[in-house]
């Protein structure tokens, strides 16, 4: 029955150890990588390669099939996750398999990553179930990145922007323009006028 072979895939299943490397603090907008390494085999070196962050008690004991599938998640906003490789994969006895993400963080402060490991068993009368273990959680402190900030809210905002800048330009623009044209217009005088500059320009002969 479904049940009784259920039993007996949980039954093979085997002890194993899990490493989840992120690093403990990024940047906004700065992109890092996380890491999920599965082994059935406790000989190997599951830290290769990552010892810089990693250390004996990062690694823990998890038991394990040869489906697995793992799942990798931010809070809302707070993180732009790219899988690198599939969420699905089969798990060999002798070297440890590989699941990575880039990761970018989009809001600055204390930000969570949750990671979901689960067991694909594959039953006969029934296809494929899955049983994913306690998620497990990391905090990510993200330090202020006033460039990106800046970068961001300008492409968030270009049209705004445009018309905030583009109108009181145009307005300046056209009063100089005005006053250009009004600068190289003839002076057109009233006769009351001209009479009066002639006078003027009489008087100042006769000074002369």
């Amino acid at each position: 029955s479904w049940p009784d072979e259920l039993q007996q895939e949980l039954a093979r299943l085997a002890n194993g150890r899990v490493v989840f490397d992120v690093p403990s603090e990024m940047r906004l907008g700065v992109q890092g990588r996380a890491v999920v390494r599965i082994s059935a085999n406790f000989q190997e070196n599951l830290s290769a390669g990552l010892e810089a962050r990693v250390s004996k008690d990062d690694i823990e004991p998890l038991q394990i099939g040869p489906y697995m599938t793992v799942k990798l998640n931010g809070e809302g906003d707070a993180f732009r996750i790219d899988a690198l490789t599939p969420g699905d994969q089969f798990v060999a006895q002798e070297h440890f398999t590989e699941w990575a993400w880039d990761i970018q963080p989009e809001e600055s402060g204390q930000q969570k990553l949750h990671l979901a490991i689960g067991l694909r068993l594959k039953l006969k009368n029934a296809g494929q179930e899955v049983r994913f273990y306690p998620v497990k959680e990391k905090v990510i402190t993200v330090r202020v990145n006033p460039a990106y900030s800046l970068r961001r809210f300008v492409g968030k905002n270009w049209q705004w922007l445009c018309s905030f800048l583009l109108i009181p330009l145009g307005g300046l623009w056209w009063k100089r323009r005005r006053e250009r044209e009004n600068a190289t217009k003839p002076v057109i005088h009233s006769p009351a006028d001209r009479d009066f500059i002639e006078q003027q320009q009489k008087l100042r002969n006769r000074l002369h």
